[in-house]
């Protein structure tokens, strides 16, 4: 589990804009929220491309 601040309707409408995994779709279900994570956590998130 992640908890964290809860993104502005701004910050979601970009990461709609900006997409997700290629064939995954954009929207939000309901039962789901987009959070903004501070920056510092980014070395926390595995990222597959790094290696």
């Amino acid at each position: 589990m992640i908890q964290s601040y809860r993104a502005t309707d701004e910050e979601t409408q970009a990461c709609q804009e900006i997409g997700s995994i290629p064939g995954h779709s954009t929207e939000v279900p309901s039962h789901e929220k987009i959070v903004r994570l501070p920056e510092v956590m980014r070395q926390y998130i595995p990222n597959p491309g790094s290696e």
